[in-house]
């Protein structure tokens, strides 16, 4: 049995999306997840990142606009006599923009690492509740492809061209 609602943008049900009175299956949105997700073969400090994020920049070409978050704690210990410093988690959110094609941007944030919350092991786009892939803008979906092969090539080297 199917129960449903038309409060658009939910996961309702046992399994479906509903946006207004149309029906998704849950794949779609697992295809979407996939899509607006870019993982990392391992998990990067924050410096690492913006190594990252300079690098698609430069090669995209475009602009990178980024907002950093760190926790830290300081503790000093009164019987030891140091203080001690400890970084905790961390997380940014970026906009990127492809200079060859202004219409084409979007926005991202970082995904933490499972194991420790100080690395990320990730990016993933911003999805709008309630949409499927064919609901957007193609140069949206171009832009999040494109990051993608850049990450890759960060990571693996450059690809062959191909040729025909």
């Amino acid at each position: 049995m199917t129960e449903t609602h038309t409060n658009a943008g939910r996961i309702v049900g046992y399994g479906l999306h509903t946006a207004g009175s149309v029906q998704y299956p849950q794949e779609d949105i697992e295809d979407l997840v996939k899509r607006a997700t870019i993982n990392f073969p391992g998990p990067l400090n924050l410096g690492q990142t913006e190594d990252l994020l300079e690098y698609i920049a430069r090669e995209m070409p475009g602009k990178v606009y980024l907002k950093e978050e760190v926790h830290k704690t300081f503790s000093f210990e009164p019987k030891v006599g140091n203080l001690v410093k400890d970084q905790g988690t961390i997380g940014i959110s970026a906009t990127i923009i492809n200079s060859c094609n202004p219409v084409s941007f979007d926005s991202c944030e970082s995904v933490n690492y499972d194991r420790d919350s100080g690395f990320i092991s990730g990016l993933r786009f911003f999805m709008v509740p309630g949409f499927d892939i064919p609901d957007y803008r193609p140069e949206r979906m171009t832009l999040w492809d494109k990051v993608r092969d850049l990450v890759e090539d960060y990571f693996y080297g450059p690809r062959e061209a191909k040729t025909e």
